[in-house]
């Protein structure tokens, strides 16, 4: 030991020196600091400003990223804005941002609290050995809607007003199991609601229903049945049953609720494959395909991330019930991230005998980019812009469609919301493009389209417009409108769809 403090005696004293430099301490009434202070007049050169290399991004101040980026303008008055002493910043945005207090609308619930952090309170569990506990939760929410459109198409004239509801009970055992029902009671079939039409035929349009649109089990094999099977067999897979919506390749193979079970297995893994998701599904009933008779459809769905790529495969046999021959449908979709750019294309097949309308192909092919150009005009933030583009031949039917609002859809410019929407297409191609625009910390959005549609060598022209504003934390409102014209008069429409929606 002495040994030790001999050798190290010099490393000791300065490690005391070093832990009392700069201390508030004093020796006698000279602070310690001050014993290492630099003789006067002599100082030393600042440092230089770090180099900045050339296209680097500077960071904004803290007060201007508040002002510009910092929430919804909804909650905080311009009172407060101002006596947060940041409202120096402020261009457009009358608020900063959202008070810490503030908490998300939460929907009714019986039992554990919405998305609360109480203690977990069991009430049974599912048989068997080490059966997964029941935290049953019930959850009611929904939305009202009031509307009133215009329209002039194919040389008449429509005017009405009306409502939609929709009513959503989900009942929760765990995190995985749960009973989920969905009514339409003024709506049914997507129809969008009820409502009195003053053009005539003048009345008004009754599209009441005590049938829910939706109802649907799903749950689990491990959950319900893992005290009976090895704790090494993989039982990870969903089962869904009842009437529940299903839809596949944005919208444009499948689009509907359909009556039927379903078997999903997904986060697997293979090589450089990773998200596969598979599903397996039997559909017996309410598959709304364009043909006379009704019929059952079976079919698998993969889709999986490869490298920065959304792959998606699509096989569907429908006609199972149906007399005659049935009909092949075969899909692939891909996704690619770019950056700031989304790359989709698509291609879906349908392979049919003459009586079930022959073959047909769609292709189509989508793009959007976000852009951040620095000029806000009126306050508005361009901030995506998108165009699509398509060919359809003759034979192509999408399977399902009647999951659209049927009041609304006459108001979208796309010309791809017509075939996904089941329409009976022809010989046509079509271009579309836009920009979506924000304002009010995206509570506030505006969107402009522009079309061309040609169908036998006749094209239509379309200009569209989609304004969304929220008005409270459950309150917003829509307005649709839209212009189209062409040399077939049947094709030109004129009209507008305005909506006031409330949420619980």
């Amino acid at each position: 030991m002495k040994y030790f403090l001999r050798k190290h005696v010099w490393l000791l004293a300065l490690m005391f020196v070093s832990a009392t430099v700069g201390m508030d301490c004093a020796w006698g009434d000279e602070p310690v600091g001050e014993l290492f202070a630099p003789p006067a007049g002599l100082s030393f050169p600042p440092l230089p400003p770090e180099p900045v290399a050339p296209g680097r991004m500077t960071l904004p101040p803290l007060e201007q990223e508040l002002a510009e980026k910092g929430g919804s303008s909804l909650y905080v008055s311009e009172g407060d804005a101002v006596a947060s002493g940041f409202a120096q910043s402020l261009t457009h945005h009358p608020t900063l941002r959202l008070p810490e207090s503030w908490q998300e609308p939460q929907p009714f619930t019986l039992g554990p609290p919405y998305l609360g952090t109480g203690p977990i309170q069991l009430f049974g569990r599912w048989p068997g050995v080490d059966g997964y506990a029941w935290e049953p939760r019930f959850v009611q929410s929904g939305s009202y809607q009031v509307f009133g459109l215009g329209i002039r198409q194919e040389g008449r004239d429509q005017v009405a007003v009306g409502h939609q509801l929709l009513l959503d009970f989900d009942l929760r055992l765990t995190g995985t199991e749960r009973f989920h029902v969905q009514y339409r009671p003024i709506g049914r079939d997507g129809s969008g609601g009820s409502y009195y039409q003053f053009t005539r035929p003048s009345g008004y349009v009754d599209a009441s229903t005590a049938e829910p649109s939706r109802y649907w089990f799903e749950g689990e094999l491990a959950s319900m049945f893992g005290g009976y099977v090895s704790p090494f067999a993989r039982a990870d897979i969903t089962v869904t049953a009842g009437k529940f919506p299903f839809a596949a390749h944005n919208f444009l193979l499948i689009n509907d609720e359909l009556l039927g079970v379903m078997l999903s297995q997904d986060n697997l893994t293979l090589g450089t494959l990773s998200n596969i998701n598979l599903q397996g599904f039997y559909f017996f009933n309410d598959v709304s395909a364009p043909y006379p008779e009704d019929g059952g459809a079976v079919g698998l769905h993969a889709s999986v991330d490869h490298r920065g790529a959304f792959h998606e495969l699509t096989y569907v046999y429908w006609g199972l019930q149906a007399g005659g021959a049935g009909v092949h449908h075969a899909a692939f979709s891909r996704t690619q991230m770019l950056g700031a750019y989304t790359l989709a294309a698509r291609v879906l097949l349908k392979f049919a005998p003459a009586d079930r309308f022959g073959d047909g192909q769609l292709y189509v092919l989508e793009a959007n980019r976000e852009i951040d150009l620095g000029w806000h005009p009126l306050g508005w933030e361009p901030h995506f812009v998108f165009a699509n583009a398509y060919l359809a031949t003759p034979g192509w039917r999408s399977i399902a469609g009647a999951n659209f609002n049927r009041l609304q859809t006459a108001f979208e410019v796309n010309p791809l919301v017509s075939i996904a929407a089941g329409l009976q297409p022809d010989d046509r191609w079509g271009l579309t493009g836009g920009v979506q625009c924000f304002r009010d910390h995206e509570d506030t959005s505006l969107t402009l389209e522009l079309a061309v549609e040609n169908i036998r060598d006749k094209p239509a022209w379309g200009a569209g417009m989609r304004y969304q504003e929220k008005l409270s934390a459950r309150t917003w409102w829509e307005l649709l409108a839209i212009a189209n014209a062409s040399d077939d008069p049947a094709r030109d429409r004129l009209g507008a769809f305005a909506s006031w929606f409330i949420l619980w």
